[in-house]
């Protein structure tokens, strides 16, 4: 994966695979599960609210910044 970044639970980890879905980890449990996809476009780098939202951009179609809630 790449750009991974703590959780401020500091127990999951997310992570970017493929430039196309978000993954996160879980330390304790070594699980990975894909929380969210594209089809066409190449996701950025997240960057997380302390909240645990990620904020990120779509590097293709979209200059915008998008977020997503992760739970």
């Amino acid at each position: 994966g790449e750009w991974p970044v703590w959780l401020p639970d500091s127990r999951r980890l997310l992570f970017v695979a493929d430039g196309k879905a978000f993954y996160l980890l879980d330390s304790r449990t070594k699980k990975t599960r894909k929380v969210f996809s594209v089809s066409a476009d190449v996701i950025g780098p997240p960057r997380l609210a302390r909240d645990g939202t990620a904020y990120y951009s779509r590097r293709v179609t979209e200059a915008d910044v998008w977020l997503v809630t992760l739970r």
